[in-house]
């Protein structure tokens, strides 16, 4: 009788270490997968951090039935978006210390999409301070933009406001016919 004790005994012993190892295997698993979802989670917020979003400074400053209104992209308007106008597309490089093209042009309602490119070997911006349009001040090689619609003609002068760039000749004109 002492022999059937031993043989039934030992089988009870191997499912307590089975189980053991299924509940650890199963609790690595869990920390695995909440890792995971850590990892894409933080991926996508960092992502989304690292967009590029159009800046407009205050409308307080802005000339009497002037508007400037701020869009997220030209690819997601549709010909509703632009009354009374088309859409103009620029891009214009920055460098020491000047502007590529130097001049730019628009007709009043024209809804205006603006990169801008750092193509010099310091930090610039392109700000149009009577419209209230700035972009954000950015690193040699990289890019923003603005997107905005002027209401009233008239000549209005573009500028880097980073140290004294715009004495050194950073400047351009932006005339709205």
């Amino acid at each position: 009788m002492d022999e059937e004790k031993v043989e039934t005994s030992e089988p009870v012993k191997e499912e307590v270490v089975e189980k053991n190892g299924n509940n650890k295997m199963t609790f690595f698993m869990i920390v695995i997968v909440i890792v995971v979802v850590f990892v894409i989670g933080g991926y996508f917020f960092i992502s989304n951090q690292k967009s590029s979003t159009p800046t407009v400074e205050s409308q307080k400053n802005l000339p009497q039935n002037m508007t400037v209104t701020p869009q997220t992209s030209v690819q997601n308007m549709d010909e509703k978006t632009v009354q009374d106008g088309n859409i103009k597309n620029f891009t214009i490089d920055g460098t020491e210390f000047s502007y590529t093209p130097s001049t730019i042009s628009a007709s009043v309602g024209d809804f205006v999409h603006l990169v801008f490119e750092n193509k010099g070997t310091v930090p610039h911006n392109l700000s149009i301070p009577d419209l209230g349009v700035k972009t954000k001040t950015i690193e040699p090689g990289k890019t923003d933009f603005v997107d905005f619609t002027a209401s009233k003609a008239g000549t209005y002068s573009f500028y880097c406001t980073v140290d004294s760039h715009k004495d050194k000749g950073m400047v351009g004109t932006f005339i709205v016919k």
